[in-house]
């Protein structure tokens, strides 16, 4: 009887090897001009030196910036702090000579120049999501976490019926932040979203558990950017900003990271000189209203994003990235095959693989996959780990235009034999491959590579080379045959 087996210790070239059998001028309109829904998330008092590289911030730098677009020289208005006036400068590109964190009591403006004026005026939908506060008042004083100075809006007195707890104008549009799942959930999210974590979210303070300021903002992005880019908001032309309010012991640079399936992506950076004020040029610019103060005197964020004009990649299936047929389940294997999916063809070189490659990115259910393959009709992939079974989406970017989002199939276990031609492909006992040349023995073992059989006893992040201790065995119930018959199998 011959032994079948499924090794997920096989050497990482062994496995690229059976896998990539599977088979220059543009316009000069950046697609930031497509954007339809702009997310803003605001973080505090780091400089960039401070987040790039940090083993404090995993996810920004494993998983942010090699699918977003970047600047390298990205500062607060020129010697303006503390935190107050720099959010009033991307609210309205000055900070109207204020240069202290008071409460809008002593700091409100009478002015109606002011970006969520402009929208209004505009019949764009905005909404600010504040962590910590009530929704039952106008937040116009320190509610736990929650600061004032994070919340430029509360210091216009058109937004506030000049500093009236009672405004419902208000309380209507600066709402609490788990209100937010509820509307990205619901697509019922504003054009413009403003996002304020609280002190301990933000990088503002060192909180418990963690006493790691820049980890318990790497930790909350983790939670909750998946969850804007599993959005319909997000996946029908949405951009995320993610920026910090001012330096350190300066001017900066500053962090500014753009994810959008309209970005450059796959870890693209430049060093343009930009400010808040660019920012504020930026969304002038997305929706259409007239550029206020400072973001005319400053360029706009379109560097970072890829310019119009390429065909849109279609997506016509989802399949077992090793049988061609069927479902996929969490960490298995797969393929994606449509039209325009790649410019060119390229595949993975090393472990652990990237999500993106070639300019390439997939996202499944609002995570990053980690990618082998990709051509103009076909891209091999890893389905997350995270992925749950049931219903889920996948949009394909490249470079920076990007598909309707598919739905497909994610079953526990849906396993899959890679084969050549219709023959599995399988190494015999002595490391030949096994063929008409090689026949195996009764008998004797024979290692055939599969995937798709679910959860594992060990789990191995996306992306990584399978561990070669310990060995990591699926959890789920697991039988072979060959020619009909039972075959006794080591895992």
């Amino acid at each position: 009887m011959i032994d079948a087996a499924r090794r997920f210790k096989v050497a990482g070239r062994i496995i690229f090897a059976i896998v990539v059998l599977f088979a220059n001028t543009s316009p000069a309109i950046a697609q930031m001009n497509n954007i339809k829904t702009v997310f803003i998330i605001l973080m505090e008092n780091h400089n960039w030196a401070q987040i790039k590289n940090s083993p404090s911030a995993p996810y920004i730098n494993n998983t942010l910036l090699p699918m977003a677009s970047y600047a390298e020289q990205y500062y607060n208005p020129p010697g303006i702090h503390p935190s107050l006036p720099n959010y009033l400068w991307l609210e309205a590109g000055t900070n109207f000579g204020i240069r202290n964190d008071n409460d809008p009591k002593s700091n409100h403006q009478g002015t109606t120049a002011h970006f969520v004026t402009q929208l209004k005026d505009a019949g764009v939908s905005w909404k600010a999501y504040q962590e910590d506060i009530s929704g039952s008042a106008c937040p116009l004083s320190e509610i736990s976490q929650y600061a004032p100075k994070h919340n430029p809006f509360i210091y216009f007195d058109d937004v506030t019926n000049t500093n009236s707890a009672n405004s419902a104008f208000c309380i209507a549009h600066i709402r609490p932040y788990p209100e937010f799942a509820t509307d990205l959930k619901n697509n019922t999210a504003a054009q413009f979203v403003f996002i304020t974590p609280n002190l301990c979210n933000d990088m503002h303070d060192s909180c418990s558990p963690v006493k790691d300021a820049v980890r318990q903002g790497d930790n909350w992005l983790s939670s909750e950017i998946p969850k804007i880019m599993n959005s319909p908001a997000y996946q029908s032309g949405g951009a995320i900003f993610v920026t910090w309010d001012e330096g350190e012991g300066g001017d900066g640079p500053i962090g500014m990271i753009v994810i959008s399936p309209f970005a450059k992506g796959g870890g693209y950076s430049n060093t343009t000189h930009y400010t808040h004020s660019s920012t504020l040029r930026s969304f002038e610019e997305i929706f259409g209203v007239p550029l206020l103060r400072d973001a005319a005197n400053n360029p706009d964020l379109s560097g970072l994003f890829n310019q119009s004009g390429a065909a849109a990649p279609t997506i016509a299936g989802v399949t077992n990235g090793a049988s061609f047929s069927g479902d996929v389940s969490p960490g298995s294997l797969a393929s994606i095959f449509g039209a325009n999916l790649a410019s060119s063809t390229d595949s993975a070189a090393r472990v652990p693989l990237q999500p993106s490659l070639g300019g390439v990115s997939v996202i499944v259910n609002g995570r990053p996959a980690p990618l082998i393959f990709v051509s103009p009709g076909q891209i091999n992939f890893q389905v997350p780990y995270e992925t749950p079974a049931g219903q889920a989406s996948v949009v394909v970017t490249t470079p920076g235009t990007p598909s309707s989002g598919f739905s497909f199939t994610v079953s526990p276990s849906a396993p899959g034999v890679f084969l050549s031609g219709s023959h599995a492909i399988a190494q015999n006992q002595d490391g030949t491959l096994n063929d008409s040349s090689h026949a195996a023995s009764p008998g004797a073992t024979l290692v055939v590579y599969l995937t798709g059989q679910g959860p594992l006893d060990n789990p191995v992040a996306s992306g990584a080379a399978a561990p070669l201790q310990p060995l990591c065995r699926t959890t789920q119930p697991f039988s072979a045959t060959i020619g009909g018959q039972n075959a006794p199998f080591q895992i």
